[in-house]
């Protein structure tokens, strides 16, 4: 069997994959980790995250609006 000599700088694209491929594994399981505890705690505390939607809605309601109206807009400029 013969061996392949790569340059180095292949060899620093294999390694630069691979640490890509290494990195999104690792971020994908530890997202879903991170959704399962997010929805654990919410249901553990439903009142607060009530209050807390409530009052985020209540000091941020001109941005949220802001936003609606701008999306509303795109969509029938989009149609046009």
């Amino acid at each position: 069997m013969s061996r392949v000599i790569y340059s180095d700088e292949i060899k620093e694209m294999i390694r630069k994959e691979n640490r890509k491929k290494i990195c999104k594994k690792w971020y994908e399981k530890n997202r879903e980790a991170q959704v399962e505890k997010q929805r654990v705690w919410n249901k553990a505390n439903a009142e607060h995250k009530r209050e807390y939607s409530k009052q985020y809605y209540i000091d941020h309601r001109d941005e949220i609006r802001e936003k609606k109206r701008k999306k509303r807009l795109e969509l029938k400029l989009n149609k046009v």
